[in-house]
């Protein structure tokens, strides 16, 4: 395994831990409600645990764009290679 995969691997580990922790944290932020958290702490966590969220998902997402964009590169590189060998591209 490279580096470059030992590190992607690292971060996925790294974001899904983060995901995790994130989701704890705003359940139990919901469940204690804002009688028992107050007003501004419940609020506070309460768009942490959500922005954090969204960020993840973001980049989960973006994450797959590229691998998609990757793939596609990939074939259509292989089919260049192969029109030009076959002479068909000039």
């Amino acid at each position: 395994m490279s580096s470059k995969d030992q590190n992607e691997l690292a971060f996925l580990s790294a974001r899904s831990r983060l995901e995790g922790k994130l989701i704890i944290m705003k359940d139990f932020i919901v469940a204690q409600g804002v009688a028992k958290v107050g007003k501004k702490k419940y609020d506070n966590l309460f768009e942490i645990s959500t922005l954090g969220l969204m960020l993840i998902m973001e980049n989960r997402w973006q994450a797959d764009e590229i691998a998609k964009l990757r793939k596609q590169l990939a074939r259509e590189t292989q089919l260049n290679t192969t029109l030009m060998a076959n002479g068909k591209v000039q």
